[in-house]
């Protein structure tokens, strides 16, 4: 009859065990005495023990509650963290680049050449470390800098160019016409050109390669923009 009821109550052995350790392993020594008491006290029918059924599913139930709240608070801490990065990265933008900064980035660029595995990454904590900055430069604001640099470079020589003689002027237009304005993307383009193809090559080799990778720019403008980007950082 005890072997009929446990049947009733449970469609295995298996189960009857997971509900009873259930409730072993979520409930206080209090709770398990008067469970036990209540059960003690009815005729151990399907019904009394249907209890240990409802109690192991209701822990089970506050078990993956607990669960969902805390991926809920992981998921929080997650958005609130990003968004005061967010924050902060917003607000080092803004902070103007010291000249200490400046000549860091340089010798940055210098020390870390085009084709190093996260060169990148590597430069921002180069310029940190040697600036000791409390709100420290990310990768993407060495990025920009550098790009706004080598713009300014660029925009310069043009000027200069536009004042020379006739004759350099007409040498210069030549130039500037090899070195005319670069795009964001032909500057992104470039710099992927001579990370995949390095300095170790054969000079000629790389750059028609690398000037593969630019569309609308020739080997000699893509030279050209490289020293300009180099001398930029030089001088600052």
């Amino acid at each position: 009859e005890k072997h009929d009821t446990v049947q009733q109550t449970w469609t295995s052995i298996e189960d009857m065990n997971d509900d009873v350790e259930t409730l072993c392993d979520k409930l206080n020594a209090m709770e398990l005495t008067s469970l036990t008491e209540s059960l003690t006290a009815g005729n151990k029918g399907a019904a009394d023990l249907a209890i240990v059924v409802d109690r192991a599913n209701d822990q089970r139930d506050d078990n993956a509650k607990a669960k969902k709240a805390a991926q809920r608070a992981r998921e929080n801490a997650r958005l609130e963290a990003k968004r005061k990065e967010a924050v902060a990265r917003k607000k080092r933008a803004a902070t103007p680049w010291a000249k200490e900064e400046m000549s860091a980035l340089a010798k940055a660029v210098k020390k870390y050449p085009a084709g190093g595995a996260n060169r990148w990454e590597t430069i921002a904590i180069f310029v940190n470390n040697l600036c000791k900055l409390d709100e420290t430069r990310t990768k993407e604001e060495c990025i920009e800098k550098y790009n706004n640099l080598s713009k300014g470079k660029m925009d310069a020589s043009r000027a200069t160019s536009s004042s020379s003689t006739s004759t350099a002027t007409s040498t210069s237009k030549a130039g500037a016409s090899e070195a005319s304005d670069w795009t964001e993307e032909q500057d992104r383009l470039l710099q992927e050109g001579l990370k995949k193809y390095p300095s170790s090559m054969d000079k000629n080799e790389r750059w028609t390669n690398i000037a593969k990778c630019v569309p609308g720019k020739k080997k000699k403008e893509c030279v050209t923009r490289f020293k300009a980007i180099r001398e930029a950082l030089k001088n600052k």
